[in-house]
């Protein structure tokens, strides 16, 4: 399923895939944004951005998550983090805040917790709790996060190109 009116090969990466309990299929892609795959159509339909993150000349999407609200969270390159509430048709970056600067988030990885809780992996600035509109760094690490996992201890562990790193959530 090539993207519509791509002609970029950049554009037509697909960076991560997300199903929903409709069966339909959410990917993001490095250049192009974010994309429905309608499982009763075949149909691809982009989501655009409401409005792009002030500095981000493109919708670069690394990560998807699925929420279990229904709500699809995209991590961006350079604008931070985005969702797509149900039955929505665009991007809606979030404004949030959070301890200290955090310039131009590049979000590479999302997870949802047993509770709820959304965490961040930013390639920059660490690693982020998301409770509403506010995120608090939990801590920082080498390397860019590429994945997180809490174990039956409740602790968060990160991978990242560095290697994998241990958080107490509390």
């Amino acid at each position: 399923f090539p993207f519509p009116g791509v002609d970029s090969p950049a554009g037509a990466l697909a960076t991560s895939v997300a199903v929903d309990s409709d069966r339909s299929v959410w990917v993001s892609s490095w250049d192009a944004g974010l994309w429905r795959l309608d499982p009763a159509t075949e149909r691809l339909d982009r989501h655009p951005f409401q409005q792009l993150p002030a500095g981000a000349a493109t919708e670069k999407i690394v990560t998807t998550l699925l929420d279990r609200q229904g709500n699809v969270w995209v991590g961006t390159w350079g604008g931070g983090l985005g969702r797509v509430s149900p039955g929505s048709r665009r991007v809606r970056t979030l404004s949030f805040s959070a301890e200290g600067d955090v310039p131009d988030p590049d979000v590479t990885t999302i997870f949802e917790d047993e509770t709820g809780t959304l965490w961040l992996g930013d390639a920059k600035n660490g690693v982020f709790r998301v409770e509403g509109n506010r995120a608090t760094r939990i801590g920082t690490l080498p390397g860019t996060p590429l994945g997180m996992r809490v174990d039956a201890r409740g602790d968060l562990w990160v991978g990242s190109t560095a290697g994998l790193f241990r958080f107490d959530r509390t």
